[in-house]
């Protein structure tokens, strides 16, 4: 299968080279091979903010069929949960791990 191997192709993070300590991505690159394999709770063991981003998706698909309109502040809301959720990711990659 086209999947298998192309672990070996993923890029290092050039922010954990540079600075010695993870992103608030890092872990994203496996996260998405695990996604495309199907296995949805070892990517977001990979990147826990990933269920955070899919509930935000969902509920954006579920406000664009039902043909709503997002206001600005929910959609800051949006913006502001996952950036939390970035942050949250770096610290327990980096302190709590």
């Amino acid at each position: 299968m086209f999947l298998s191997n192309v672990e070996q192709f993923l890029l290092p993070c050039a922010y954990k080279q540079l600075f010695n300590i993870s992103c608030p991505l890092c872990g994203t690159q496996r996260a998405i091979l695990f996604l495309f394999r199907g296995d949805f709770s070892a990517a977001c063991l990979q990147f826990p903010p990933l269920i955070i981003l899919a509930i935000l998706l969902i509920y954006l698909v579920f406000v664009q069929i039902s043909k709503r309109k997002i206001s600005i502040q929910t959609r800051n809301y949006c913006i502001v949960i996952f950036l939390v959720s970035l942050a949250a990711n770096m610290v327990y990659q980096n302190i709590l791990d």
